[in-house]
Parts: structure tokens; sequence; C-alpha cells
């Protein structure tokens, strides 16, 4: 029986940076509470995901949050210069 294991490859945020696969999301969603004031409206949600391509994430994008009316996508991957400024 294995009790560990070593990874031989290990993927973390910086290399998927390196390689181009992080993309930003910025989305709308809508909310409703009948019990506050306003009782609906919209919040922002700005998320990264990590796909090799734009269609793949706008696909991840569209599973994780269904219910979006409104969907941007950045036309270039995240670099890590302009994610460490954010």
């Amino acid at each position: 029986m294995i009790d560990s294991m070593t990874a031989d490859v290990i993927h973390d945020l910086d290399s998927h940076l390196d390689s181009g696969h992080v993309w930003k999301v910025e989305l709308e969603q809508q909310w409703q509470d009948d019990q506050a004031e306003p009782s609906n409206g919209v919040y922002n949600v700005e998320t990264y995901l990590i796909a090799p391509d734009r269609e793949l994430a706008h696909y991840i994008a569209h599973k994780l949050y269904p219910d979006t009316e409104f969907l941007i996508i950045h036309d270039q991957p995240i670099t890590r210069q302009s994610y460490t400024k954010r």
C-alpha cells in the first residue's frame, strides 16, 4: 500500500498564466429579495477561468453561471503582469 505520493508535475496559477490559459470573465447576475428595498437588481461578478482557449472559457462560464444575461470574456488571456496589477 502506498502511504504518500509525490507529484511529477505541478500546475499552479503561475504556470497557467505563463501558458496563456487564464481568462478574465465579467458578468452580471440578477438577484431578488422580496424583503429588501429595492426587491431586485443586478450585481457584477469578475472571475478568472483556466482554459486552453477562449471558447472553452466561454463554455465553462456559461456552465458555472447558466442564468447570466450579460457575459464578457476578454479576447486575450490574462498575462502575469496584468493579473498582478488587478
